[in-house]
């Protein structure tokens, strides 16, 4: 299993987005973004945040 050092907190998500925590919170919360709870903090692996953002291929 990856080390939490392997992970993001969601105030890092956030900086690296531009979102808002609030918003990266919500994307947590309705599954767009998967992440782990550890005590209070949410943390994100890099992976999932870079496919959220990564580009889609065109299907044509």
């Amino acid at each position: 299993m990856a080390s939490i050092d392997d992970y993001i907190d969601v105030p890092e998500v956030a900086r690296r987005t531009g979102y808002s925590e609030l918003t990266v919170r919500s994307k947590i919360r309705s599954g767009i973004l998967p992440a782990i709870r550890r005590g209070r903090r949410l943390y994100v692996r890099p992976e999932d945040l870079d496919a959220l953002f990564s580009p889609i291929e065109d299907c044509r």
